[in-house]
């Protein structure tokens, strides 16, 4: 796996990788060799993939923007203060497996659900 050119895994046991850095181009190259018992012997093939790591965010306050308490079965209104050292647009949000778009009001710095 190459980032810039540089290796960051060169090994026939590398299944996973760590400590590679956020919102980074990677190259991952699989080169694998085998043999078909055809007569021919053994033949090498790799197959190559671009691949680009997640940016990093990071909710740093959240806190309920209802101004009078809530019921159950009412609407909460959540809003998210944001680490968001690229400023990224970000479009929804996933809690507890469930997605839910952002307001209009929301921006790079703080998101409202």
């Amino acid at each position: 796996m190459h980032s810039t050119g540089t290796v960051v895994a060169e090994t026939q046991d590398v299944r996973s990788f760590e400590n590679l850095l956020s919102n980074n181009d990677y190259k991952i190259k699989v080169t694998y060799t085998y043999d078909l018992n055809d007569g021919l012997g053994e033949r090498t093939a790799s197959f190559e993939k671009n691949v680009k790591t997640a940016p990093v965010v990071n909710v740093t306050d959240c806190k309920i923007a209802n101004t009078s308490a809530v019921s159950e079965g009412e609407t909460i209104y959540l809003q998210a203060t944001l680490d968001n050292p690229l400023g990224l647009k970000i479009k929804s949000v996933t809690v507890n497996s469930t997605s839910y778009n952002v307001t209009s009001l929301s921006s790079s710095d703080r998101i409202f659900i």
